[in-house]
């Protein structure tokens, strides 16, 4: 264990929106990931929050913010974090704007072996 730099927080890895913008996924460049501390955000181009959501232990979403519309919107059945397999993946049933940017925020730690990128 090292005493002076045991954990990394990486902020704004992006998320890939795919076409039918309804469906926002990555794969965490960062492992291990430290289960409970990943929070995916989507914002509009002008920076404005349309959806943040953080992720339990357990990689289910909880404490959800955001639109009203989008709130609504989400498909929690389709809404994961696998932090062992590093995968997010949100499924909206609405699309998002065309100017949404998706970013996820978590941390890892270098206590484990395979510190570092994949």
């Amino acid at each position: 264990m090292n005493a002076y730099y045991t954990s990394q927080l990486v902020r704004d890895e992006p998320m890939t929106i795919h076409p039918s913008r309804m469906t926002i996924s990555c794969t965490l460049e960062f492992r291990p990931v430290l289960a409970g501390t990943v929070v995916a955000e989507i914002r509009k181009g002008d920076g404005s929050l349309i959806l943040r959501i953080p992720f339990d232990e357990n990689g289910k979403p909880f404490n959800c913010v955001g639109t009203e519309e989008c709130l609504q919107g989400m498909g929690s059945w389709g809404t994961i974090c696998d932090s062992n397999a590093r995968t997010v993946q949100i499924i909206l049933t609405k699309s998002l704007p065309d100017d949404a940017v998706a970013k996820v925020n978590y941390e890892y730690t270098m206590d484990e072996p395979a510190d570092g990128p994949a």
